[in-house]
């Protein structure tokens, strides 16, 4: 789902269609499908829309080797 701004003060909601879970016996395996298909699901979105695009989250952030890690 996408919330898209419009010119005028006005918004568009884009619902795409779920992302399917399909349960097996690998927990694991299972989490890392869904994860993937969201991403995918996301990147979707993104690629219609790149204008709209904004991450508010530092997930990407990279720290020198010799920093030490805080917050873990």
């Amino acid at each position: 789902m996408a919330c898209l701004r419009l010119p005028g003060d006005r918004y568009k909601i884009v619902i795409k269609p779920p992302v399917e879970i399909v349960r097996s016996d690998n927990l694991e395996d299972d989490a890392e499908k869904v994860i993937m298909l969201s991403t995918r699901a996301l990147e979707e979105i993104i690629r219609d829309w790149p204008e709209q695009w904004i991450w508010l989250h530092n997930r990407w952030h990279s720290r020198p080797s010799t920093e030490p890690l805080t917050g873990r």
